[in-house]
């Protein structure tokens, strides 16, 4: 019975552990407003820092170094018509594009560990003539994906599960070959998680080591 007992309260421990990452993978660590030359306060109080800056390790990041600054269009004309994604109407009315269809590169500097990444997406030209492959940390996440096939639908596309291990988030918007002009485009990006967000087996590993270590003569004898 009492080894029954024991078990029982490691499984609680270790849910306990592992529950408490959930909640800590939660923090938002960057908000990033593309093709707006200003930070812009949301209706929550939230910064968006503005993508047109070139990288800076001192800041939240940038769009890649040695790279050309994309061009932002549209300046708040954008009509956004059944927004229901949470997320202000403003951040939707900008985007950031290529008008020679190089890839939109950026760079953002965080902490290691696991991270999602929530892409705000509004096609201000036709949806079905834009294709383009979303590469994070040098891996293909989504391949020819399109925003939409239609004009004035708003949307966000979570990318969930990238791990960092550099201290920097680098996300390419790859224009497909052969697709209409301008193909790589954003209108805002958000990024959440963080050091504490890591993979429950390395965190299970890592709980039952230290529950190894300890005294169980002691606790459960």
């Amino acid at each position: 019975m009492k080894g029954l007992i024991c078990i029982a309260a490691l499984m609680l421990f270790i849910i306990a552990v592992v529950g408490t990452t959930t909640v800590a993978a939660q923090e938002v660590v960057a908000r990033v407003v593309c093709g707006e030359p200003e930070d812009y306060e949301d209706n929550n109080g939230n910064i968006w820092v503005t993508a047109d800056s070139e990288y800076n390790k001192n800041s939240w990041g940038g769009y890649r170094e040695g790279t050309t600054m994309p061009n932002s269009t549209f300046g708040q004309n954008q009509v956004v018509v059944g927004n229901e994604t949470g997320y202000d109407d403003f951040l939707f009315k900008n985007a950031t594009w290529s008008s020679d269809n190089t890839p939109l590169l950026y760079d953002v500097n965080v902490v290691n560990g696991l991270y999602d990444i929530n892409f705000l997406f509004d096609d201000h030209w036709t949806g079905a003539a834009r294709v383009m492959d979303i590469i994070i940390e040098d891996k293909l996440i989504l391949d020819d994906y399109i925003i939409s096939d239609q004009t004035g639908i708003v949307l966000v596309e979570t990318v969930s599960g990238i791990e960092v291990k550099d201290g920097v988030l680098s996300i390419d918007l790859v224009p497909t070959p052969g697709c209409g002009d301008p193909c790589a485009t954003v209108n805002a990006f958000e990024i959440v998680g963080g050091p504490s967000a890591v993979k429950p087996a390395d965190k299970l590993s890592t709980t039952w080591g230290i529950i190894k270590a300890r005294d169980t003569d002691r606790s459960c004898g």
